[in-house]
């Protein structure tokens, strides 16, 4: 009977030992699922997160480069306002880069002579190309700063003459300069 006692304890220590574990670690393996679940919920919030975070640092960098040229495009801004301000500045900004261009006769214009053509050369306006590109409105101011003797010549027509000069067509230029009196019409 020593085997059967034997057999019968090794068997009652079985059921005893299964009754534990599913009372207890049954529990805490549940409770272990349910920490690792929620382990993995606050992990997918966290990606998320720094997903968001992710695209709001790619924003502050586009926000930041807008910024820039915010500033770059209100410098540039404010010199063409002190450029508006101060037209004299103008005049010598244009007379730099056409030092090195020859300058042409600009008597070919009706109602040039050799003082205003000193006086536009002296304003950068070295060509008869230049001449036809240069507003009525600046050619009047450029007299107007050279004296009250030479506020009287009316530049309205320069630009047209010299346009014709400039492209060769002097049959054009002798008509146009027919139908005008000192250069005016």
């Amino acid at each position: 009977m020593d085997w059967l006692s034997f057999f019968v304890g090794v068997l009652v220590g079985w059921v005893v030992e299964l009754i534990i574990d599913y009372l207890f670690w049954q529990k805490r393996c549940a409770r272990l699922d349910a920490e690792n679940e929620e382990l993995r919920s606050e992990l997918q919030r966290m990606e998320a997160i720094e997903a968001k975070n992710l695209e709001l640092r790619k924003e502050l960098a586009r926000l930041q480069a807008l910024e820039e040229e915010h500033a770059a495009l209100k410098a540039e801004l404010d010199a063409c306002r002190q450029q508006l301000a101060a037209p004299e500045d103008t005049a010598s900004t244009r007379a730099e880069p056409a030092a090195s261009i020859a300058p042409e006769d600009l008597k070919v214009v009706e109602g040039i002579g050799p003082k205003i053509e000193q006086i536009l050369h002296a304003a950068g306006i070295l060509t008869l190309a230049m001449l036809a590109e240069t507003e009525i409105d600046v050619l009047r101011q450029i007299l107007s700063e050279a004296g009250p003797r030479f506020r009287l010549a009316d530049p309205s027509t320069w630009p047209q003459q010299a346009r014709l000069a400039a492209v060769g067509d002097w049959d054009a230029l002798q008509a146009l300069q027919d139908t005008l009196s000192g250069g005016r019409r």
